[in-house]
């Protein structure tokens, strides 16, 4: 993992009362939570684990302090902070704290390699290494079997858990002999997956730069190019020009859809039909709720009853009504048409890719 950058190191400084990102205060943080022989005004990845896991702790669990989390080697094989503290975890040992009201002892929480195989029950990949895991004790909560019980239902309910255990029980049901816990629990989330990233981001985005290019426009066709699309076009123009962006279609490129012999018209025709591996083609004929779950967001959709129209169909609001990005004669993003709702789509145009 990298360093943090130096503007979140002045942030973060400045948010826990260390003044100034400077030598001085850098040695300052270092003095209050490191061994003295590590005390030596350098910013490097252990005064960067440190600064991570105090700004956790001060900002996400206010009843606990940074120092009851320390790997307990005691400085003999590290810092005292291999790692830091993650968020999701201190935010659920909060939610237990707010939750039952009583004081936490932490026992264990984190953890550097050469501690952590001298642990009893310990294994090689232990989430204290990382931080995402702790062991704790709370009075009238972990201190019998039936409570630990009742806490761990009430801890398998938090954002991100992964696994609960004390001496005769964890969150996956079953009796577990572990002595060497006492009275404690020990509890570890995951790490919050990412979202995965819109593949059609681009579409949007090239959509969104032709709009506010072109929204002042002229409403006249002009053959489409993002130089006379700046002040001329049409819906054909919106569509045609942000796919241009995208690298999808040459310049000056464009199709839509012909009302009369409900096919694809326009100077691309044959190359939107030829670039399979780039769009998928198909005459619908249907309206949005006869399509269903068969319309996407992202779609081109060309409409053909009476006079032709293009607009690229954005999923449905609040009230289950289809939205639309479009540039005709009403022009925006995500705007509704109640009267496209029950107009049929005669042509629909779905990008496979948005790069070529």
């Amino acid at each position: 993992m990298a360093l943090l950058s130096v503007a979140k190191r002045k942030a973060y400084f400045k948010a826990l009362g260390f003044g100034e990102y400077n030598t001085a205060n850098i040695k300052k943080l270092q003095k209050k939570y490191l061994r003295a022989k590590d005390v030596d005004g350098v910013y490097g990845k252990d005064t960067d684990n440190l600064l991570r896991h105090v700004y956790n702790v001060k900002t996400l669990a206010p009843n606990f302090s940074p120092e009851e989390f320390k790997c307990e080697c005691g400085g003999k094989y590290c810092t005292g902070y291999p790692s830091f503290m993650k968020k999701v975890e201190l935010k659920n040992l909060q939610r237990i704290r707010d939750h039952y009201g009583k004081p936490i002892t932490v026992t264990c929480g984190l953890r550097c390699k050469t501690y952590n195989s001298k642990c009893k029950g310990s294994i090689s990949n232990s989430l204290h290494l990382t931080g995402y895991a702790c062991d704790f004790y709370q009075k009238g909560v972990t201190d019998t079997l039936a409570n630990r019980k009742k806490a761990i239902k009430y801890i398998k309910t938090l954002p991100h858990h992964h696994y609960t255990y004390g001496n005769g029980c964890n969150s996956n049901g079953y009796a577990v002999s572990a002595p060497y816990m006492g009275n404690a629990l020990h509890t570890d989330t995951s790490a919050p997956k990412k979202k995965a990233p819109d593949p059609l981001q681009k579409w949007y985005d090239a959509m969104k730069t032709q709009f506010e290019w072109s929204k002042n426009q002229n409403y006249k066709f002009v053959t489409p190019n993002v130089t006379t699309s700046k002040t001329n076009g049409t819906c054909i123009t919106f569509v045609a020009v942000a796919l241009q962006r995208l690298g999808l279609l040459p310049t000056n490129c464009y199709f839509y859809l012909y009302p009369k012999t409900m096919r694809m018209a326009g100077n691309c025709t044959s190359y939107v039909l030829n670039h399979k591996e780039l769009f998928g083609v198909w005459y619908a004929n249907k309206t949005v709720a006869q399509l269903g779950d068969q319309l996407h967001k992202g779609d081109i959709c060309g409409f053909g009853n009476p006079g032709y129209h293009t607009m690229v169909y954005m999923g449905k609001n609040s009230k289950g009504e289809p939205i639309w990005n479009t540039m005709g004669h009403k022009r925006g993003l995500g705007v509704t048409y109640p009267q496209y709702a029950n107009r049929k789509i005669n042509m629909i145009v779905r990008l496979r890719k948005t790069s070529k």
